[in-house]
């Protein structure tokens, strides 16, 4: 016996608002936001003034970024955090380094 939902059916979804890129539908207790086309960032809420107060601000926010080209300096900040944690890794790797070759020389000290 196959799981999940028989072959050749789909999900009863009630689209209420199909607008731009947009889509509002309604599926199993929850409003559902999401992009057309897109399976990432999609979000649930419980109800519908929520979901349309969460797509007037993603409308708002994509508007911002695409006039002030946000988009580029989001990346950037992303490249030089993502740097900066990698230094901060690397750091606390070294002083992992440190601190066992230090109880290492120790040992060394009491031993000899």
């Amino acid at each position: 016996m196959g799981r999940g939902r028989p072959k050749n059916t789909t999900k009863k979804r009630l689209i209420l608002l199909n607008y731009r890129s947009w889509v509002i539908y309604y599926d199993e207790k929850n409003y559902v936001l999401k992009k057309k086309g897109k399976q990432k960032n999609i979000a649930y809420h419980s109800t519908l003034e929520n979901a349309l107060q969460d797509l007037y601000d993603q409308m708002l926010l994509d508007y911002v970024n695409r006039k002030n080209n946000y988009g580029a300096k989001f990346l950037d900040l992303k490249n030089a955090i993502l740097d900066v944690k990698n230094e901060i890794s690397d750091l606390l790797n070294v002083n992992d380094v440190l601190k066992n070759s230090f109880m290492v020389v120790e040992k060394q000290n009491k031993v000899g």
